[in-house]
């Protein structure tokens, strides 16, 4: 019953935010056409060309996740994988993508232990990560002098021995080399996110509006990975993201900017999945049901 109702509750959300857009944009064309038509199409370049370095940085987050487990997938299978599950998680359900991943970690031998042991190694870096590097964003940004560098040591301090006790957990791993290096990429994979999003804002320059973009995104993108009713995030991401940027732009303009970075997202994602399917094609997977329903359970 529980999960009945998260369902229809994902539908009418969906719904509810496709029509509100479709009502916001016949009532404020004539605003924000040109507010669209002002981005340039090298900040465009630049913003897809973070989000799709970020995305693949991120294929090398999943293969250190699934070395934890005790196994290894090459970069490009790994890509393949990634490029072609991600998409799921626009599909009502929210689980779709958990049990694509699983089922192609699982088709290519990997036990059930060993799926959801990565699947949730993955999650946790990437939540724990993206939250911290925005309160990093936006302490640098709302902060200054000596108490944004305190407070960034700190944060990072925190951000390392944090992942450093997730390797412990789930790998016995104690090395601080091997937990430096994935702060490190995760550091960079949200960096990169968040310059995507600052390239579109108009007007914006100096490392402070940068800061702020990185802060906003990281957190927005937390609270649209735990809304488990919004698929993807749809909707919450950009009302968070909208309220962060205030200090920036009025509401309606970050509103505007923040729904235009989502379609560069998502067209990033369809690029890099037509890709996978095209160039890669590893064959689909039909998982069992145990295989889709632990990672489930483990990440939810």
């Amino acid at each position: 019953m529980t999960a009945r109702l998260i369902r229809v509750a994902k539908w009418l959300w969906l719904a509810l935010v496709a029509g509100a857009v479709v009502r916001y944009l016949w009532a404020h064309w004539d605003e924000i056409g040109p507010q669209l038509r002002a981005i340039s199409p090298a900040r465009l370049g630049l913003a897809a060309a973070c989000l799709i370095a970020s995305k693949l940085l991120l294929v090398v987050v999943s293969q250190r996740s699934v070395a934890l487990a005790g196994h290894r997938i090459g970069y490009r299978r790994m890509f393949a994988i990634n490029a072609l599950s991600q998409l799921a998680k626009y599909l009502p359900g929210g689980i779709w993508h958990f049990v694509g991943r699983a089922g192609f970690y699982h088709a290519d031998g990997l036990p059930l232990r060993a799926v959801t042991r990565a699947m949730v190694v993955e999650n946790l870096w990437l939540v724990l990560s993206a939250f911290l590097a925005g309160l990093i964003g936006a302490l640098a940004y709302y902060l200054s002098g000596m108490r944004a560098g305190i407070a960034a040591v700190g944060l990072i301090a925190v951000w390392w021995a944090l992942l450093w006790l997730i390797r412990l957990r789930f790998g016995g791993e104690r090395s601080w080399r091997a937990s430096l290096g994935t702060l490190a990429l995760q550091a960079a994979i949200w960096a990169l996110v968040g310059v995507s999003l600052w390239a579109i804002l108009p007007g914006q320059s100096g490392w402070r509006s940068v800061a702020l973009a990185i802060g906003a995104f990281c957190l927005s993108w937390v609270i649209g990975y735990v809304a488990v009713f919004a698929p993807g995030g749809i909707g919450v991401r950009e009302t968070v993201m909208t309220a962060l940027l205030v200090p920036l732009l009025a509401a309606p303009d970050a509103l505007v900017y923040a729904a235009a970075h989502r379609f560069v997202w998502v067209a990033a994602e369809l690029a890099l999945g037509i890709v996978a399917k095209t160039a890669i094609a590893p064959p689909l997977p039909t998982p069992p049901a145990s295989a889709a329903a632990e990672p489930e359970s483990a990440l939810h």
